[in-house]
C-alpha cells in the first residue's frame, strides 16, 4: 500500500537523457526507528549511492550521497545489513569478469562509508542480493547474459564460496528472464527469496533449504 500522504516517487527522475535512479534497497535502522531507502544514481558513466530516511514512511529526509566517485560497473545491486549497533555493511557487485563484491563498512548508516574492498567472486556475477542469518552471509546472485540465479556463502564477508546454481527462469513464462533476486532468513532452516524479471512488473517469492548455500570457505 501506498502510506497516507505519501506521493510516488520519493526521489525524482534525473530528468536527464541516459540518466537513471536504480537498484533500491530498503532497510530498517531500530537505532534511530527509521526506514532507510538506498538507491543507485547513474549519469554519463557515473554512479553513486543516495539515500533518504523516514520514521513514518510518508515524510522523506533530503538525498544525502553515501558513496560518490564510483564507476559505472563499481556497486551494483547495493545490500546493506546491520549487523549490530556501529556496525553496517554495505555490499555491490563490481561487474568485472569474473566479477567482485564491493564491501563497504561504516559505524553509521548514513555518513562514513568511505572505500570499498573488492573480494574476488568466482563468475561474472551482474545483480546480487547479501543477507547475513547469524553463521554466515548469504548471497543470491544473476549470472550476466543468463537468468540463472546462483548461491554463494562467507564467514567474513569477504571470502566467498563458489557459486551454486539453484533457480533458472521458466521458459515461455513471465519469469524467463530472471534479474535481481533478495533474501532474508525465514526461519530456521529455510531462507525467504523474492526476484524481479527483465521487462515485467511481477516479484516472484519463493523459499529454499538454508542447506542449499555451500559452506561458506576459512576466512
Amino acid at each position: 500500500m501506498v502510506p497516507s500522504g505519501l506521493t510516488n516517487p520519493i526521489h525524482p527522475w534525473p530528468g536527464v537523457a541516459g540518466a537513471y535512479n536504480s537498484d533500491t534497497e530498503l532497510v530498517y535502522d531500530p537505532d534511530g526507528d527509521r526506514l532507510i531507502c538506498y538507491w543507485r544514481e547513474v549519469d554519463n558513466g557515473v554512479a553513486l549511492i543516495a539515500a533518504k530516511s523516514s520514521t513514518n514512511g510518508t515524510s522523506w529526509s533530503a538525498r544525502s550521497v553515501i558513496i560518490s566517485g564510483g564507476g559505472y560497473t563499481d556497486t551494483l545491486s547495493p545490500s546493506v545489513i546491520r549487523r549490530g549497533p556501529g556496525d553496517w555493511w554495505l555490499f555491490g557487485i563490481k561487474s568485472t569478469d569474473p566479477a567482485k563484491a564491493s564491501v563497504y563498512r561504516s559505524a553509521d548508516p548514513l555518513t562514513g562509508w568511505g572505500a570499498p574492498t573488492f573480494a574476488n567472486l568466482p563468475l561474472r556475477f551482474w545483480h546480487a542480493g547479501v543477507s547475513w542469518d547469524g553463521d554466515a552471509y548469504r548471497m543470491i546472485a544473476s549470472l550476466t547474459g543468463n537468468s540463472a540465479q546462483y548461491l554463494l556463502s562467507s564467514a567474513d564477508g569477504y571470502t566467498w564460496s563458489a557459486g551454486v546454481s539453484a533457480m533458472t527462469g521458466r521458459a515461455g513464462e513471465w519469469d524467463s528472464d530472471m534479474y535481481r533476486a533478495d533474501l532474508a532468513v525465514r526461519d530456521a532452516t529455510t531462507m525467504a527469496v523474492w526476484y524481479s524479471t527483465i521487462g515485467g512488473s511481477e516479484i516472484g517469492y519463493t523459499h529454499m533449504p538454508r542447506a542449499l548455500w555451500p559452506a561458506p570457505p576459512a576466512a
